[in-house]
């Protein structure tokens, strides 16, 4: 029988990508990222020492691409240690993978910080995310699992590879420009809509390609300017109106306008449904079909014009805020 002498949870959060700034390098830095962390669903891993060899189980089966990545981070891991990892991992739960909640990043992030933590070793962020081997295009997700918050980052040099994250490249992860607190009023809904698109890697590595021929300048330009001036301030003010209007900007240019192009019908139709109320900033996340809807705790005529667009949209709703707080380590 096995004898565990320590055990813990690592919860990592979800995250909401709000866009992708400059993919063909027209301002020198290549991608450049802007998103927020969430406080649900999330990503709970719970880790045990023993002496034994180290063994990972999930309550849900790792699909093909999560297997050989979770595979890869473990070579990577042993070879930093340098020593046989022991101990026993479970993968309690997480959100569905290619839909928008950043669940590969958080998935292997917790991974390595639990792993850190079950052979006795001291988890530092820089490690972790060089080590998951994220963060090839956007930063958020991996900055984001120290900060919390709204997480801006300035992208990678001009000369980085075009692609997305899920190709796992190894890479220095993108700088981090800035992040913020969320404001704790402004609540958040997710509506996963059951009509949307999930893209494989392949799309998503054609998308990336014919995005970075189609983007002009003035587009990058407009979206850089819509995530420092209007949601990263809009956020540290906690001027709505000036993040929403910030967030639609970056809805409609760039690669984000590319993304939700690509998307299903039903989720252009909810977009415009949704930011028809003037107290709604809404996006979809990623490549989709996540969409989100933010609005004041206290208006409720947004909460019912967002509930009544996901009945419309044969969606269900999860409520939730964001998430400030992230590895202090």
């Amino acid at each position: 029988m096995t004898m565990y002498s320590a055990e813990g949870v690592v919860n990592a959060a979800s995250r909401l990508h709000f866009g992708l700034l400059d993919l063909p390098a027209h301002f020198g830095r290549r991608y450049g990222g802007v998103g927020v962390m969430l406080d649900s669903p999330s990503t709970l891993v719970r880790w045990h020492t023993s002496a034994e060899e180290l063994a990972i189980v999930s309550a849900t089966p790792l699909d093909d691409s999560a297997h050989c990545q979770v595979g890869a981070l473990l070579d990577r891991l042993e070879s930093h240690i340098g020593d046989r990892l022991n101990g026993r991992i479970e993968v309690v739960h997480r959100p569905p993978s290619h839909r928008g909640y950043g669940s590969k990043s958080a998935l292997l992030l917790a991974i390595a910080e639990a792993v850190y933590r079950s052979n006795g070793r001291e988890p530092y962020h820089d490690e972790l995310a060089r080590l998951s081997g994220r963060g090839g295009a956007s930063g958020v997700g991996v900055h984001g699992y120290r900060t919390g918050g709204l997480v801006l980052d300035a992208g990678h040099p001009a000369r980085t590879r075009l692609g997305p994250s899920s190709l796992g490249r190894q890479s220095d992860i993108p700088l981090l420009a800035a992040h913020h607190a969320y404001p704790a009023s402004w609540r958040i809904a997710l509506l996963d809509l059951p009509m949307g698109y999930v893209l494989a890697q392949r799309e998503e590595v054609q998308l990336f390609s014919a995005a970075a021929r189609s983007i002009d300048s003035r587009e990058a330009g407009t979206s850089i300017a819509a995530a420092y001036h209007q949601v990263f301030a809009g956020v540290a003010s906690s001027e709505f109106e000036l993040f929403r209007d910030g967030l639609h900007s970056l809805r409609r240019n760039a690669f984000k306008r590319i993304e939700v192009a690509s998307q299903h019908e039903v989720v252009r139709q909810s977009l415009t449904k949704l930011e028809a109320h003037d107290g709604v900033a809404c996006s979809m996340s990623s490549v989709g079909p996540l969409v989100f809807a933010i609005c004041r705790e206290s208006d409720e005529s947004a909460i019912h014009h967002i509930m009544e667009t996901a009945t419309e949209h044969s969606s269900r709703v999860h409520w939730t805020f964001a998430r400030n707080c992230g590895l202090t380590s």
